[in-house]
């Protein structure tokens, strides 16, 4: 099994919070995608997590073991992120993650999946790796407020706090 942090190639797929089942799901599908760009991320903070999502064009979030973790994640994701490709991932349906997830652009993946369904999901990211991932680094996301209803287990969109994207730590 891979580790994380560990690149598996130059590209633009990074994953954050991997749990067991997805790190195994990904690891049999990048063996037969060897020029993938596949990252592992254990990011924890929201600065590390917007510093780690500018390397990829793709950001999968798994949300299996901490579903709010997963939001928090996706909040600072989009803070900075001008145009994402973000998917959270889950194994369990969760209306409120679902709403969460779908209302931000974001993807959500219910899993287990196989391989042909993640050939599916990463293969426009993998044809057009050659393209330069777009940061909006003056995009302006209501994350203060926001992230810390998220925290509090309510996800309803608020007025919140702006912030640049070079300052999408919590305050």
């Amino acid at each position: 099994m891979k580790t994380p942090d560990r690149v598996q190639s130059a590209g633009g797929i990074v994953v954050f919070h991997s749990g067991d089942s997805l790190m195994r799901q990904l690891d049999v599908w990048s063996d037969r995608c060897p020029g993938c760009d596949l990252r592992f991320s254990s990011a924890e903070s929201s600065l590390e997590i917007c510093n780690a999502s500018r390397r990829g064009t793709f950001v999968l979030i798994d949300a299996v073991e901490d579903p709010k973790r997963a939001r928090l994640g996706m909040l600072w994701v989009t803070a900075v992120r001008e145009a994402p490709v973000v998917a959270v991932y889950t194994e369990a349906a969760d209306e409120g993650l679902e709403l969460f997830v779908r209302t931000r652009g974001g993807l959500l993946l219910l899993g287990p999946m196989s391989n042909a369904s993640w050939d599916g999901v990463f293969g426009g990211v993998l044809q057009s790796s050659t393209r330069k991932p777009r940061c909006g680094l003056v995009k302006q996301l209501r994350v203060g407020r926001e992230a810390e209803r998220v925290a509090a287990g309510v996800s309803e969109p608020s007025s919140g706090k702006q912030c640049s994207a070079g300052s999408c730590r919590l305050k």
